[in-house]
């Protein structure tokens, strides 16, 4: 990666270093949660919440040197340029790993390691679409013509890079046009729902908020809130933790979502605007 970026100036080099390895984290540990729960659809949840479902090895750091250095080493002794750190949630053991020895030190699974090394290498891709198109002055007004007036981005992340002058990966470009346009499909629907001639000015009180959650026991509801507390933000990780401390139903759907999820993704949302 250090050709592709050696044009950026070293706030936008670090943004992207720290973005290669903030997505690996979040790739290794979604696949390893996925092996160990046996479901999928954990999309959005931190390399950290992730790591309480795993039963193994988990992500924990990655380093890049630029260059192969035998002070970074794989267990074997073989210098690396990548070297990934994994702790086992058991023990606690670390070992510093090369991306071919996942497999023979820490016995992953053949297909999971295959899976790990395919999203691996689609976040390298990603970081260098990002470059290229930062190099030929790439614009995001050219690929989204309407943004809305004090628009919050889903991620500070994305605010930053923009900010920076970094370009949008074309997956980042994707998911940012769903979200402006569920925005302004829903500020639209609040137009036609609230309008002058369907509110008496004089005798129009606000609706006060009602609570929509009404199959959460208490001891649900208070753990889920110790959870959120506690920093875990992703509504299927808190379902899955819920369900291993038998605490919710395992119930699912045919996708593998537990029945739950809705319910917790309500009172998180309230949490939230408290």
């Amino acid at each position: 990666m250090d050709k592709e970026i050696s044009f950026l100036n070293e706030e936008q080099k670090q943004f992207l270093i720290d973005y290669v390895k903030t997505k690996k984290l979040e790739a290794f540990n979604k696949i390893q949660t996925e092996a160990s729960t046996g479901y999928a659809g954990f999309e959005g949840a931190s390399s950290e919440d992730l790591q309480l479902l795993i039963d193994e090895w988990v992500l924990i750091d990655y380093i890049d040197n630029g260059f192969v250095d035998k002070n970074t080493p794989c267990e074997c002794g073989r210098a690396l340029r990548y070297q990934y750190i994994v702790r086992n949630n058991k023990s606690g053991q670390i070992k510093r790993l090369g991306i071919n020895h996942f497999e023979e030190h820490i016995s992953l699974k053949k297909h999971v390691v295959k899976k790990i090394k395919k999203e691996f290498d689609l976040i390298d891709k990603e970081v260098s679409e990002i470059s290229e198109r930062t190099r030929v002055k790439w614009s995001i007004e050219n690929v989204i013509h309407y943004i809305p007036n004090d628009y919050k981005f889903s991620t500070d992340n994305i605010n930053r890079q923009l900010d920076m002058g970094l370009a949008l990966s074309a997956k980042q470009v994707n998911s940012l046009m769903k979200e402006v346009n569920q925005t302004i499909l829903s500020d639209n629907k609040a137009a036609k729902t609230f309008t002058p001639e369907n509110i008496d000015l004089f005798n129009y009180d606000e609706p006060k908020k009602i609570s929509t959650v009404f199959s959460l026991t208490d001891t649900q509801k208070e753990t889920i809130r110790d959870l959120y507390n506690r920093g875990v933000k992703s509504s299927r990780v808190i379902c899955e933790m819920l369900i291993e401390d038998k605490i919710a139903p395992s119930n699912r759907y045919s996708t593998g979502k537990p029945k739950i999820f809705p319910n917790v993704c309500v009172f998180l949302e309230e949490i939230k605007g408290n």
